[in-house]
């Protein structure tokens, strides 16, 4: 059945209570919603709609759903009865209901302390299924469900600040019932390394300062720095008055330039200079030209670590020599070719790489028609462009097409942020 609706997005406070009809007859309100708890998200399966009269609830399908409307849900059933389900509370693992296991539930970090309170829970349609991508911790959400929009707009900020990812949270109890328990964080300690930085950002500016500290002591170098740079700038400045001035120079040098001197300069110069002293000179160098000589165009951002190489170069060499020159570069996934004069000529995915006949050379399999920017190109400009066609990297030529190198989608759009 094809689902006709105008909206793509569903928060659970919006639909439920919302009157559900079946080919023109009333047959109740949506009074909850049952979700498959599933990787990486759970998926809608069911709604349960109540009717009057004391008569049981209908768990009626999703894929029954044939419109969706701001005020009402229209099905398409033959036989209601069919779907009678009688313990309106009661579903079975790994199913869960929303409104009743997940609403208003307290949020507890790894140690069992209150971090926050759902409020609401996003979903989303994506080849009309619907599942569950958010939980809503606003307090924005809080004073708006109790009616109070003016408090909402004056306090508690935006909607979309508060939201957090359904990863985050971890599987609810098998046979809760009616459930009166809380959710939990999926911020177990064997779990940490596998979260990506900004959702692991996100869960620690939930924390107390010695909860964060704890958690992040416990990351790599890799992880601890982009975690460090994905974060709020108040919490960035926290924690890294709470670290030992040799850990944060061990986390800056990992960073880019741009990332590095957008940490540093929320610091006192002082202090920034102290973090500076203990990292190479060269990158010490670029970063605190980017934090005080601001340049507005891209070419102090540009990397010089992608990999070069001429079009002669067969397809077989380079795939069983990838991993040695993919090491310490910044840019990995794409493959440069130039000729003897440093001349772009076009560029490689990894991936085109990799299903290419061996036989082939360099130049038969590039791409000829590249995206460049030239040395004079504005932050603005280059922020735009990124913003627009969603790159990784751009490649910075001279007009007459010679490779000064690449700049990166972060190092831009961080750049871009220090000057705003």
């Amino acid at each position: 059945m094809t689902l006709s609706t105008l909206e793509h997005q569903f928060y659970l406070t919006g639909l439920v209570g919302r009157k559900v009809y079946n080919r023109g007859e009333k047959m109740g309100v949506l009074g909850d919603i049952v979700a498959l708890d599933k990787e990486p998200v759970p998926e809608i399966t069911h709604l349960l709609v109540h009717r009057s009269m004391g008569r049981h609830s209908l768990k009626i399908p999703w894929d029954k759903v044939s419109m969706i409307t701001s005020t009402q849900l229209v099905l398409d059933i033959v036989d209601p009865e069919s779907y009678v389900h009688k313990d309106n509370y009661e579903v079975e693992a790994p199913y869960t209901l929303l409104k009743d296991h997940v609403l208003d539930k307290k949020i507890l970090d790894f140690d069992d302390n209150e971090v926050e309170v759902v409020y609401d829970v996003l979903m989303e349609l994506k080849d009309s299924k619907l599942y569950a991508t958010k939980v809503d911790i606003s307090h924005h959400t809080l004073w708006r469900r109790m009616g109070l929009n003016f408090i909402a707009d004056l306090l508690s900020g935006s909607r979309e600040s508060g939201l957090l990812s359904w990863t985050l949270i971890e599987p609810l109890p098998d046979h809760i019932g009616s459930f009166k328990g809380n959710v939990r964080l999926k911020v177990l300690k064997d779990k940490i390394s596998e979260m990506h930085a900004e959702d692991l950002a996100n869960v620690l500016e939930d924390l107390n300062r010695e909860q964060r500290l704890d958690i992040f002591s416990q990351l790599d170098t890799a992880q601890a720095s982009d975690t460090l740079e994905a974060m709020d700038q108040t919490v960035q400045r926290d924690l890294i008055d709470a670290l030992k001035v040799e850990r944060v120079a061990e986390l800056i040098a990992h960073m880019t330039p741009a990332e590095a001197a957008d940490v540093l300069g929320i610091l006192p110069t002082n202090e920034a200079d102290a973090i500076l002293k203990l990292v190479n000179r060269e990158t010490a160098s670029r970063i605190n030209y980017m934090i005080k000589e601001y340049d507005d165009t891209v070419l102090p951002l540009v990397t010089t670590k992608i990999i070069k190489l001429l079009p002669n170069r067969l397809v077989g060499e380079v795939e069983n020599n990838y991993r040695e020159m993919a090491k310490n570069r910044d840019v990995n996934t794409y493959i440069y070719v130039v000729d003897e004069k440093e001349t772009l000529l076009g560029v490689i995915g990894v991936r085109d790489l990799l299903i290419s006949a061996p036989e082939k050379t360099l130049g038969d399999i590039m791409v000829t028609n590249v995206m460049t920017f030239l040395t004079d190109m504005s932050i603005p400009e280059a922020a735009a462009d990124f913003a627009r066609y969603r790159y990784f990297a751009i490649p910075v030529t001279c007009e007459n097409r010679i490779l000064r190198g690449v700049v990166l989608y972060q190092d831009v759009m961080g750049m871009k942020k220090i000057t705003e």
